[in-house]
């Protein structure tokens, strides 16, 4: 039975750059669950928004695209984001997922998500390595610094969120 609770997960990177329109993040975060069980409730993209205060919506459109809208605010400016990705999974280990250009609010990017063993005893290792171009006006006060706290406070809760589902899993297997 895996072990999970609400502060259990830790991201132990976050790292954002800007550089002209683009925004690229680079994010590890440590889970207290099983990979197969937190790669399961990372792709479980219609239940993660129950779990996840900051995913509005996500369904799937088709057999490869995830139409998903997020809440994102950064010191009172705040914005719902609607992003269609091409993904594509590689069971237990990754998940990669391509911007559907000219659908939604982002012009352009990809977001990487690879999933390996934290060591024995330690849980998951879940890193993102994404690229983001918005199709939108931010503010310029609204810099890297603060999207890397922001970024980072939403990873934090989307890791909470894919434990607690992944924590689902365990349960029911143990019934």
């Amino acid at each position: 039975m895996a072990i999970a609770c609400a502060q259990a997960a830790e991201v132990e990177q976050m790292k954002v750059v800007h550089a002209g329109k683009a925004y690229t993040i680079k994010s590890t975060v440590r889970l207290n669950a099983a990979r197969d069980e937190v790669y399961r409730a990372a792709t479980d993209f219609e239940r993660l928004p129950s779990f996840d205060p900051d995913i509005v919506s996500s369904r799937l459109v088709g057999n490869d695209q995830l139409d998903s809208v997020m809440r994102l605010c950064v010191i009172g400016w705040c914005k719902r984001i609607r992003q269609v990705m091409h993904y594509t999974l590689t069971p237990d280990r990754r998940i990669d997922m391509q911007i559907v250009p000219g659908v939604g609010d982002l012009k352009d990017g990809s977001a990487h998500w690879q999933f390996t063993n934290a060591g024995p005893g330690k849980g998951t290792r879940m890193r993102l390595q994404a690229r983001v171009v918005p199709d939108f006006w931010v503010p310029p006060l609204v810099g890297p610094l603060l999207i890397r706290r922001e970024l980072r406070q939403q990873m934090q809760t989307t890791a909470n969120a894919v434990e607690a589902l992944a924590d689902t899993y365990s349960h029911k297997a143990g019934e």
